[in-house]
């Protein structure tokens, strides 16, 4: 049975892509991208596709099982050869890619509508990139850096899909887990969408935030990940009530509870402190709580 909704769900992906017109699936567009590291430890990353101009900031701890991470994305004109867009008072990018002449190709697929392989072209952007995050929490100004140009933007290939739906079978039919016991929240209102996420498996536990807003022109993302000690997520068998103590960029406390009417509510004084924006609050009474658990 698992073998046989395996065969239809790759049926499936394949008719889809069939429908899917040679020249937009073949994805002949570009990927230009470039990092650094500014004076406070951020590492950021600026990239380009279309009339899009992506900048993310991010810093990660991984022996703590920290990363922190804010994106902003302006739309500008982006060609193979330079992006050129604004991100309104936090600064702005106007750099272009001078090929050095090394290619490189990425691992060649088969079965593919269009281009195979990715061809990589290395080089150096010049020009000026200006950057200050809000409260000054990172900042840059840069004028020469390396990075690449990535072509197509995004292969269609039946092989890859195939590896990964077998794999997933492979999974299914390996030993078995722990359950895993999560704790989510999420939260739409206006321009702004908020999603908090506590797990537990086997022993282990892991917070997540993110938070969605537009803000002007511009689209922002942030998100913190954290590990820590099974110990700051409690929850009761009947799964009716859990407590959550993660760790910085965390703060404060949340409790979660269902009432006998079936309601369900995070209270206390959890909050996260993302890139840019800090003490934001996790317990407003808007999110839509659920406490759940694998098989």
């Amino acid at each position: 049975m698992a073998r046989r909704r395996g065969l239809l769900a790759l049926a499936s992906a394949f008719a889809i892509l069939l429908a899917i017109p040679a020249a937009a699936s073949a994805s002949r567009g570009f990927d230009l991208s470039f990092q650094f590291t500014a004076k406070s430890g951020y590492r950021i990353t600026v990239g380009g596709y279309d009339a899009t101009a992506v900048l993310t900031a991010a810093k990660s701890a991984p022996t703590h099982g920290r990363r922190a991470w804010s994106t902003y994305v302006a739309r500008g004109k982006v060609s193979p050869t330079a992006i050129h867009a604004g991100f309104g008072a936090l600064g702005h990018v106007d750099m272009r890619f001078h090929p050095s002449g090394g290619v490189t190709y990425g691992k060649r697929h088969h079965h593919c509508i269009g281009a195979d392989r990715y061809t990589i072209r290395a080089g150096t952007f010049v020009g000026s990139v200006s950057f200050r995050g809000e409260g000054g929490y990172a900042s840059a100004d840069v004028r020469r850096v390396k990075g690449r140009e990535v072509t197509p933007r995004l292969l269609r290939c039946f092989d890859s899909l195939s590896e990964e739906l077998d794999r997933g079978g492979r999974k299914h039919s390996a030993k078995k887990h722990p359950k895993v016991t999560r704790l989510y929240s999420f939260l739409r209102s206006g321009l702004t969408a908020m999603f908090f996420d506590a797990s537990e498996r086997g022993g282990r536990a892991g917070f997540v935030a993110e938070m969605e807003q537009t803000v002007g022109s511009l689209g922002v993302f942030r998100g913190v990940g954290v590990r820590a000690s099974p110990a700051t997520f409690a929850f009761d068998n009947a799964l009716s009530f859990a407590a959550v103590t993660p760790p910085p960029p965390f703060s404060g406390s949340g409790s979660f509870q269902r009432a006998p009417s079936g309601t369900k509510s995070l209270t206390g004084s959890l909050a996260v402190s993302f890139p840019g924006a800090p003490n934001v609050s996790l317990t407003d009474p808007r999110f839509k709580t659920q406490l759940t658990r694998s098989w």
